[in-house]
């Protein structure tokens, strides 16, 4: 696997996003909240005067909700359809050298494309797709639970 990764941080997790996933990484910018959100739906945020919706990667990977923070970055990705995710911080790109894929290490149910390990530590490596899908998955279950 030779993919190129925008390489981030998200709480204390280090993730990897498919390079051509993204289109760029912005400064946070203000968000307009969705009242009763489903799932990891945070609001949607405007770019170029289109409405974006804009994902929480830390509930997306299990970890409490933080607010938004000026220092954050939203990550413009070109999954099925245009929208966000909201990152701590961007660190740089990288291309793994050994990694773990998500269909032999049961992953692709979290949303994981596989993992990575090097010197600094573990690299979670996203597959923006299936993230997706188990997300829209448990906004259905929800809306059909409330």
């Amino acid at each position: 696997m030779n993919d190129v990764y925008i390489e981030t941080a998200v709480g204390d997790l280090r993730v990897g996003f498919p390079l051509h996933d993204i289109d760029h990484a912005i400064r946070a910018v203000a968000v307009r909240e969705v009242p009763a959100a489903p799932g990891c739906l945070i609001g949607t945020i405007d770019v170029a005067g289109e409405p974006v919706a804009l994902f929480d990667t830390h509930r997306m990977l299990g970890l409490p909700a933080q607010p938004i923070r000026a220092s954050d970055r939203f990550l413009l990705a070109r999954a099925d359809a245009r929208c966000a995710f909201r990152v701590d911080e961007v660190i740089g790109t990288l291309v793994p050298r050994s990694v773990a894929h998500g269909d032999s290490v049961g992953l692709r149910a979290l949303g994981l494309r596989g993992v990575a390990a090097d010197e600094r530590g573990t690299l979670l490596l996203q597959d923006l797709r299936n993230m997706l899908a188990l997300e829209r998955a448990a906004a259905f279950a929800l809306s059909n639970h409330g």
